[in-house]
C-alpha cells in the first residue's frame, strides 16, 4: 500500500524559497530540519499563505514580509 503525503502549499513555498536563497546543496538532515521549521512555524506559514492569496496590489508587500521572516528565521545567526 502506498501512502500519499499531503503537502501544504505554504510550507512548500517557504521550503523552496529557503532552498533557492541558500544557494548551495543542503544535506538531507538540513533539508529535513528546514521542512520541519517551515511546517511548525505559524508566522512563516501565515505570511506564505497571505502571499499566495494576495491580490496583485498587495503581493509584493507580502513577499517582502515573507522574505524578511525567512531571513530572520533561517539566515540570521542566533547571537545577532
Amino acid at each position: 500500500m502506498t501512502t500519499k503525503t499531503k503537502t501544504i502549499p505554504e510550507v512548500e513555498l517557504v521550503f523552496d524559497m529557503v532552498m533557492k536563497r541558500g544557494g548551495y546543496d543542503y544535506s538531507e538532515t538540513t533539508k529535513s530540519a528546514i521542512w520541519a521549521e517551515a511546517n511548525r512555524n505559524a508566522k512563516l506559514r501565515n505570511l506564505a499563505l497571505l502571499y499566495l492569496v494576495a491580490d496583485s496590489g498587495r503581493a509584493e508587500l507580502m513577499l517582502d514580509r515573507l522574505n524578511a521572516e525567512i531571513e530572520a528565521v533561517f539566515f540570521t545567526s542566533p547571537d545577532n
